[in-house]
């Protein structure tokens, strides 16, 4: 079984160059290694490249398709690169060889403009994710968030990725809840509407799909919070442990902003006096139901503090 070598580091910080050297250096030593560029905005590498995410994903065309500044784009070839993973993972089973070396994306906003990041810097928490591990999206997968209830979700992928990982591992589910709908769409969020298509494409159909179900409802027939279930297991074999977090709105009648994403340009917070799609990552961050969860979280992973 080949191994792998991971170079991580920020952005200018020698990883293609240490890549190259320790190519050269196994060659040296009669060991075979295939090299694996996955860093999408790469201009160029300091060595010979066998496999190149660039092949499928370029930063450069994802920002002029779609009209994204560099950190945008980030994000988005993240999305296209799991989209890629099985066929990327057919071209690897394709070489026989010892080790891979994988360069990795330099990029730090693409670390932090993931939400759980943003919460957790600082904090002494070293948050990894699934990609930074190898682990790339699965056919099993989709079928991980089909329960009924947001822990039932959060709890199957929280054991999934434990097992996969082998890591203590926390997992979340969460969406919107409208009152007088029964609380609807719930664990349902994403696919309520029964779209298919791009995130952006999903997300259009939900909101419509929300704004035909509440028209002509008075206001106090729009209200709806947001909420976040997130299951920590600390081994694979571990108890799950379950953090919640909540915050409190109403639907409006027209969008508001194009931040965030889902249904919150028509979700008026109550803690902000704004829609969430009006708020910066920042401001959503401290009142959002994922912002409480994972506080609650980071105050259970880190020590007591000594009064």
């Amino acid at each position: 079984m080949a191994r792998n070598l991971y170079f991580v580091g920020t952005a200018g910080s020698g990883k293609s160059t240490m890549v190259r050297a320790f190519q050269t250096w196994m060659a040296a030593q009669g060991l075979d290694a295939i090299t694996m560029n996955l860093d999408p905005g790469a201009e160029d590498v300091a060595y010979e490249v066998d496999i190149d995410v660039r092949d499928w994903v370029r930063i450069s065309e994802i920002m002029e398709e779609q009209g994204l500044g560099p950190n945008g784009a980030q994000v988005a070839a993240a999305d296209l690169i799991a989209l890629n993973a099985k066929e990327i993972a057919d071209v690897l089973e394709k070489f026989e060889t010892s080790y891979f070396l994988i360069d990795t994306p330099g990029q730090m906003e693409l670390f932090t403009f993931r939400e759980a990041s943003r919460i957790l810097g600082g904090s002494g928490i070293e948050v990894l994710f699934p990609d930074q591990l190898g682990l790339y999206p699965e056919s099993v997968e989709p079928g991980l968030e089909l329960g009924d209830t947001f822990a039932a979700n959060a709890r199957a992928k929280a054991e999934h990725f434990a097992r996969k990982g082998g890591l203590p591992t926390v997992a979340d589910d969460s969406g919107l809840e409208v009152f007088s709908l029964g609380g609807e769409p719930g664990a349902r969020s994403r696919r309520w509407a029964g779209a298919t298509g791009n995130d952006a494409e999903l997300d259009a159909a939900n909101n419509a799909f929300l704004l035909q179900r509440l028209l002509g409802a008075p206001t106090e027939k729009r209200r709806a919070r947001y909420r976040c279930v997130l299951v920590l297991y600390r081994t694979s074999q571990g108890i799950p442990e379950v953090f919640e977090g909540a915050c409190t709105g109403r639907i409006l009648e027209v969008a508001r902003g194009d931040e965030g994403f889902g249904y919150d340009p028509l979700f008026w917070s109550d803690d902000l006096k704004k829609s969430f799609g009006e708020a910066g990552p920042e401001e959503k961050d401290a009142v959002s139901h994922r912002g409480r969860a994972f506080r609650a979280l980071r105050d259970a992973l880190l020590p007591a503090q000594e009064p």
